[in-house]
């Protein structure tokens, strides 16, 4: 999930987003290539095909709000169901389409 949550920094340009989850990141195998080179990862080498169909999801979510059904059943070819229920579940978490429950610590979990 931490991807989700770093590139969407990197498109939305949200710092403090994109430094915490590029620290978290460093801790659970992403390099610090792929941290400086999230702006053109279509043209990087540093990433994987299973990365680069969880950062086409991504993006698509975050940017067109809908992801075609190309980079759906991509991304399902690498991700368990539970996984891609997670990634869509982040996403819209982090585009707050979730009913209100009370505070964002109920709704988080926190």
């Amino acid at each position: 999930m931490s991807w989700l949550y770093w590139r969407i920094g990197s498109i939305d340009r949200c710092q403090y987003e994109f430094t915490q989850h590029s620290r978290i990141g460093l801790r659970v195998g992403l390099t610090q290539k792929q941290i400086d080179e999230i702006g053109e990862w279509k043209k990087s080498k540093w990433f994987t095909d299973e990365e680069r169909a969880v950062l086409a999801f991504t993006d698509e979510a975050e940017m067109k709000i809908q992801v075609t059904d190309e980079t759906f059943n991509n991304v399902r070819k690498y991700l368990t169901e539970q996984q891609v229920v997670e990634l869509i579940a982040g996403d819209r978490v982090l585009r707050h389409d979730l009913p209100d429950t009370g505070s964002s610590q109920d709704r988080y979990g926190g």
